[in-house]
């Protein structure tokens, strides 16, 4: 942990970091020649694949989980054997490029419900609010337990993540789909343009090049190095060791094959995996996911690096692991458009809290058509129908526009998708707004070409041809004036309401007081309305500069992914884990559904990629089964409560604890379907069979009644 105040200050500078990673660049090269020539050594190796946000957190997690295993004094722990000691788990972080990914282009913040920044700034909100919110938002595709195990571990992660990195994220706003301010970002400075995703990614980078450049026996980063195979193992449960009629056949991962940049192959054998190697959004090839499941994608750019291309994807669902609607992909509604290259095939992402902040989007005849605060999905199919074609915006296509993402189309693709126009609309802001993005990351766009400062109508006819100068004036004053009513109106017949209460307290003789209180609120509303109107309208011509971005929706999240359960196992088939193979991030299907909340992307990377980090270093991960020592989690269902004694239902476990263990042998965490934990004083296995465990506990049960799902977190030790 960096808790003294020059460390505190270096986290601060992305600069600091990257003078780091190039100091640091070679010191474990040496390390890595001879990484592998004891293969057994390694059998205790957790290979994390993908260094983006889900990737560098279960890496994290794992060191972390190691140090705390380390730390702790022999017999102490009712988690840790008392054969302790130091643990000998290595973890190998391999990337494809550098470490990253595709989380450093994050721009508008991380979700997080019930976070100390919300608390601070009074904004009321709850892990069942924000479960709503992500449901709702997946339009009934979206896997209900997923979303609970992301939003009842995002409070605390943030909170965790900002107080390690020293990280003010104290602006917290609403985007699209939220129904409460929970997206947290910096507050907006006018000298540092703190992009996100950079800010948090670069430190948590340094933290992991620091470790293995130091020759931490533990840790090993191998950048630039592709994963070409992962060879699986089976294990056959016999029948009668379950309660399962017969045998069943589970697959383990045994090893993992990397190829770097000299072709050099490297087999690794593996005690566990973790894939967080992101999406498919990046290629549109012929061969690629997007042309064979959604070819009417293929001619939108995307925000994606050519990297995320679905590598890991084949290699898993090759060795018959199960994919989940690999089809859904997520089209953001506003990548910038660069008016000197309009087809460029990899767009820039325009920032979302622009339209959280009150840009508005106008078509191509200067008319707004679409609540910017809606749903990805909804604000993208507006764009798309309403917002305007290339040519209807006059934007010409020119010879030297790129077509670089139709290098891997046949041929006679290549021309229809050449002459596919892209859909486009134009965001419309401020200063004020600009002020409260942060006028260092305005002048960033800016300088990059993406926005466009209108102070004049020349200016604005160098940019737009279709619509006057004065539309786009009282467009955004219109839209401005609707906002400002509808707070001020909300206000008005808040302070009515309360006139009326007051006087309806205050009659005697009836209504007749308070209904006369009413009315006036009612007036006073109404004159206050029109009051607004007027000095909208008369301000509207003196109105400081307006600044203005082409957008369009662009490529930019993976939405299906590997089906995993509720601890980032994969899955073989239905509700068959693969016990030692563990998915997280943007690898994996179900949690978004149909369509992602802003915001949502980092908070999986870090809260599925811990997760998965600390579910892939425990003792007997390899298997999903009761251990003779170790640990495993699982969903059970209590058949049954008669007193201090309860029976559950063991899904799928092919060995039992011996009866007669106690607390002294025998570590019990629960938690009841709402997840309020269950607080046990005493415990004991009483018998154990097939399917069946019988405990003797004492504890709050007075709400767990027979048929609840309970999750239990059972660990054995000698």
């Amino acid at each position: 942990m960096f808790t003294s105040g020059n460390d505190r200050r270096r986290w601060r500078f992305p600069w600091f970091w990257m003078i780091t990673a190039l100091v640091l660049a070679t010191a474990y090269a040496a390390k890595r020649a001879g990484l592998f020539s004891k293969s057994e050594e390694m059998r205790d190796t957790v290979v994390v694949i993908g260094g983006g946000a889900a990737g560098l957190a279960a890496a994290l997690q794992l060191l972390e989980q190691h140090a705390a295993d380390a730390a702790t004094p022999r017999g102490t722990s009712p988690v840790v054997p008392e054969s302790g000691g130091e643990s000998s788990v290595r973890v190998v972080l391999i990337e494809k490029a550098r470490l990253g990914g595709n989380s450093q282009k994050a721009t508008s913040g991380v979700n997080a419900a019930a976070t100390r920044f919300q608390e601070d700034l009074s904004i009321p909100d709850s892990s069942d609010q924000f479960v709503d919110d992500i449901l709702r938002s997946g339009k009934g595709s979206s896997v209900p337990t997923l979303a609970h195990v992301l939003s009842s571990r995002s409070g605390a992660a943030i909170n965790h993540l900002a107080s390690r990195l020293d990280l003010g994220i104290t602006d917290v706003n609403a985007l699209g789909g939220h129904s409460v301010r929970r997206t947290h970002r910096f507050p907006p400075s006018r000298t540092d343009p703190k992009p996100f995703g950079l800010n948090v990614m670069l430190p948590l980078a340094g933290t992991l090049r620091q470790k293995a450049a130091a020759q931490n026996p533990q840790l090993v980063i191998m950048e630039k190095t592709e994963v070409v195979d992962i060879g699986f193992k089976s294990l056959t449960v016999p029948a009668g060791s379950t309660h399962q009629m017969s045998s069943r056949q589970y697959k383990l991962a045994d090893y993992v094959q990397v190829k770097d940049l000299e072709g050099h192959l490297s087999t690794i054998p593996v005690k566990s995996v973790v894939v967080a190697s992101g999406g498919y959004a990046g290629d549109s090839g012929s061969d690629s996911f997007l042309s064979v499941l959604r070819p009417d994608l293929v001619s939108y750019p995307t925000t994606n690096n050519p990297t995320s291309s679905g590598d890991l994807h084949r290699i898993l669902i090759k060795n018959g692991l199960t994919p989940y609607e690999l089809d859904k992909v997520q089209l953001h509604p506003t990548g910038f458009v660069d008016l000197k290259d309009v087809r460029k095939s990899t767009k820039f992402l325009c920032p979302e809290v622009f339209r959280s902040l009150g840009a508005i989007l106008l078509n191509s005849k200067g008319l707004r058509f679409v609540d910017e605060l809606e749903t990805r999905d909804k604000v993208t199919a507006a764009i798309i129908e309403h917002g305007g074609l290339e040519s209807e915006w006059g934007l010409r296509k020119t010879t030297d526009q790129s077509t670089d993402h139709l290098d891997r189309l046949p041929t006679s693709d290549q021309l229809d998708q050449l002459e596919k126009e892209q859909s486009l609309a134009l965001l419309v802001f401020d200063d004020d707004i600009a002020e409260r993005f942060g006028i260092a990351a305005f002048e960033f766009y800016k300088r990059r070409g993406f926005i466009h400062t209108i102070n004049t109508a020349a200016d604005f006819g160098a940019v737009v041809q279709t619509f006057e100068h004065e539309v786009l004036t009282e467009q955004f004053c219109k839209s401005s004036l609707e906002k400002k009513v509808a707070k001020e109106g909300t206000k008005e017949a808040t302070e009515g309401t309360k006139e009326a209460t007051e006087g309806t307290k205050e009659a005697t003789e009836g209504t007749e007081k308070a209904a006369e209180g009413t009315k006036e609120a009612t007036e006073g509303t109404k004159q206050a309305t029109e009051g607004i109107k007027a000095a909208a309208i008369e301000g509207a011509g003196t109105k400081e500069a307006l600044h203005v971005a082409f957008i369009t929706p662009s490529l930019h999240y993976s939405l299906g992914g590997m089906l995993i359960d509720d601890t980032c196992r994969a899955q073989q088939g239905n509700k068959v884990v693969v016990p030692n193979m563990f998915v997280a991030g943007e690898a994996s299907g179900g949690l978004h559904g149909a369509n992602r909340l802003g915001g949502n992307g980092i908070t999986e990377g870090l809260v599925l990629g811990t997760l998965a980090g600390e579910m892939a270093g425990q003792a007997d991960c390899r298997f999903h089964l009761w251990p003779t020592t170790g640990s495993v989690m699982v969903q059970s269902q209590l058949l049954s409560k008669e007193n201090d004694r309860l029976r559950i239902l063991l899904p799928d476990l092919a060995a039992v604890p011996k009866p007669n263990l106690g607390l002294d042998h025998l570590f019990v965490e629960a938690w009841h379907h709402d997840r309020e934990p269950i607080e046990f004083t005493s415990i004991q296995v009483v018998s154990a069979e097939p399917g069946v465990l019988v405990l003797q506990a004492t504890g709050d049960f007075t709400r767990v009644d027979a048929g609840d799902r309970v999750v239990f977190h059972v660990t054995v030790h000698d």
